[in-house]
């Protein structure tokens, strides 16, 4: 017999434990699907993405984008082997206009901190990847990609 969540919360507990994994039931399922970034990135990024728990997480490089001001950060995945993190944000500014003075230093910082291995940023509004690679100093390689992509 299937019982939906509904009726389940419908339906009189007997005990504590069951009303709370009933809430669970409930609620984790739209915990993970928040997780998800809501575009399918495999075409850009191959098929080897999964998401990653930015609250679990420990990079130096999700730290710079969680401080940074005017940036957004949405979701994490991590592509390619484990190697290459994509953060979906969304930014205060066009990351194609006239901001290099915001850009060019999240740019460089977020390539430090994640040991000069390249790196990407969705903006999910403009639905825009930028791939950012460099071998240090002031030197970056940035590829900008407009997504036609459906969601998922």
């Amino acid at each position: 017999m299937f019982l939906s969540a509904r009726s389940l919360l419908n339906r009189r507990c007997p005990d504590a434990k069951t009303s709370l994994l009933l809430l669970l039931l409930v609620v984790l399922p739209s915990l993970a699907a928040s997780a998800e970034p809501p575009l399918d990135l495999s075409q850009q990024l191959g098929r080897d993405c999964h998401p990653v728990d930015a609250r679990a997480w420990k990079s130096p490089a999700l730290e710079i984008v969680r401080q940074r001001p005017k940036t957004e950060l949405q979701w994490v995945q991590l592509c390619r082997e484990g190697q290459y993190p994509v953060f979906g944000v969304r930014f205060a500014y066009d990351p194609q206009g006239q901001t290099n003075d915001f850009f060019y230093p999240l740019f460089l910082d977020v390539l430090e901190a994640n040991g000069h291995r390249p790196f990407a940023f969705v903006e999910t509004q403009d639905r825009l990847l930028i791939e950012v690679g460099g071998e240090g100093g002031d030197q970056l390689d940035l590829n900008y990609i407009q997504l036609d992509l459906r969601p998922n």
